[in-house]
């Protein structure tokens, strides 16, 4: 997927929009660095 933000919404049946807010509430980065997961699970 290499950061294909539109593309995991798809994969998980919400807009690029919602997946964007959801990052942002876990404070999950969105940068391109790519650097692994997060140390946030979501649940």
């Amino acid at each position: 997927m290499k950061g294909d933000k539109a593309l995991a919404g798809r994969m998980l049946g919400i807009s690029r929009a919602t997946l964007y807010r959801k990052l942002k509430r876990y404070n999950i980065g969105i940068g391109s660095s790519g650097s692994g997961p997060s140390s946030h699970t979501l649940q």
